[in-house]
């Protein structure tokens, strides 16, 4: 399986990027299916910056299992119209 520039350098948070784009304020975003675009970032627009409040929040755990016996299913064909329903 042949991998793709973009995943190769692996460039989720600016502390996971390369030397050379961090050196030089460089940063790379897919333009087409296999063709990426380098370009100069200087003000590091390419990456947000969490304020450090988020830091300070604690994860919550998710437990799907608990709403499985919620959830309902729709037949294909069947559908006369779509309603949302909000859990609050």
């Amino acid at each position: 399986m042949e991998k793709t520039p973009r995943l190769l350098a692996k460039m989720d948070t600016r502390s996971s990027c390369p030397s050379v784009f961090k050196k030089n304020n460089l940063a790379i975003l897919p333009v087409e299916d296999r063709k990426y675009v380098i370009f100069l970032d200087p003000q590091l627009k390419s990456y947000f910056t969490f304020s450090p409040f988020y830091e300070s929040i604690e994860p919550e755990e998710y437990e799907p299992s608990r709403y499985i016996a919620t959830l309902e299913t729709i037949q294909q064909g069947k559908i006369d119209s779509i309603q949302i329903y909000v859990k609050r």
